[in-house]
């Protein structure tokens, strides 16, 4: 039944290539999906796919475009959710993006396991048994190892040893992809990302950033945990979001994973920033030294995003100071969704 069901989609892909996000409420997903209600084509479905009922950060859009974006409730770890999500939908392209973050996934590794590693099977299984065309992975320089004899810079080449749960979820989901891609001939891309900054981030180690631009822009305290000159590879949600349109729209590629490019600011350079803006803002450094060495620790290189470049011309439209600008307005504009 599957196999005559996936020869009937392969007939409607003539004529309608639909969109699925995994985790499509979430940080990322919620911004891909603005961006892809503005990039793609009218006739063509966005379904967000999430397990959360906090839809809030997609209402704008939807409200906007009722008839293309619609919301999917369910499971990543049951495979018959995501079946049904897939489905029916003229599915041709999954984007990946629901997981268990970094701090997350150590503190409850086994859940981590349902959600990184069988999550990604189900989607992969989903997209061969539907005819799924493409499915975009969204991964982390959390794959790179952490040790202190890691480069500077490194390429999508350089060996992964994550000691990290997040990490190796990652590496095993990129492995598994590019299986289903020799196998089945599913079109498997990875993005690695950098922490990723914006509204509405959850904490975790490396969200420090957000936390000090949100909290600022709402009038809150916050106390940061890092020394001041502590830091980490980070990019614009916004940014991301880009990239992972760019892969979606690109006829071919040259590679199968992708480094996103990042700045790497100081914890301090960020306060810098706010209060050029927020002069006021109630930001403390209160260093937590358990929580710094864990941060130190697992802080990966910054990735070499060459690659990115030459392939897509693709690089970052927002440095630290358009970051801040750009975050501080859309709390401004949108406060309401944050407090």
């Amino acid at each position: 039944m599957l196999n005559t069901y996936a020869s009937t989609l392969e007939g409607r892909r003539l004529f309608l290539a639909n969109i699925l996000i995994t985790g499509g409420l979430g940080f990322l997903g919620s911004q891909l999906a603005r961006s892809l209600s503005i990039e793609s084509s009218g006739e063509r479905e966005i379904t967000l796919f999430d397990i959360t009922r906090d839809s809030k950060h997609v209402q704008d859009i939807i409200a906007k475009d009722k008839s293309r974006i619609k919301i999917v409730r369910g499971d990543l770890t049951v495979l018959s959710d995501v079946l049904d999500a897939v489905k029916g939908n003229g599915i041709d392209c999954i984007f990946h993006l629901a997981s268990t973050i970094s701090a997350a996934s150590d503190i409850r590794p086994v859940a981590s396991y349902k959600v990184n590693f069988e999550g990604t099977v189900n989607v992969l299984e989903a997209a061969r048994l539907f005819g799924v065309r493409k499915v975009i992975y969204s991964s982390s320089v959390a794959v790179y190892s952490t040790e202190s004899s890691s480069p500077i810079k490194a390429s999508e080449e350089y060996s992964k040893w994550p000691t990290t749960s997040y990490g190796i979820s990652k590496a095993f989901s990129e492995q598994w992809g590019r299986f289903y891609e020799s196998k089945y001939g599913i079109k498997f891309r990875s993005l690695r990302f950098p922490v990723l900054v914006g509204p509405g981030r959850e904490w975790s180690t490396f969200g420090f950033s957000s936390f000090i631009i949100q909290k600022s822009a709402l009038g809150e305290p916050f106390q940061i945990p890092l020394e001041p000159e502590f830091r980490t590879s980070v990019a614009y949600v916004k940014d991301a979001a880009r990239a992972l349109v760019q892969i979606y729209k690109a006829n071919s590629l040259n590679h199968e994973v992708y480094n996103v490019p990042s700045i790497r600011p100081s914890a301090q350079e960020v306060v810098n920033e706010v209060k050029k803006h927020l002069p006021n803002a109630a930001l403390q450094f209160a260093v937590d030294q358990e929580f710094a060495q864990v941060a130190e620790k697992r802080n990966p290189p910054e990735g070499d995003s060459s690659r990115l470049k030459e392939d897509l011309n693709f690089e970052l439209r927002f440095n630290l100071e358009r970051m801040v600008v750009d975050f501080l307005e859309e709390i401004r504009t949108n406060k309401h969704l944050y407090v």
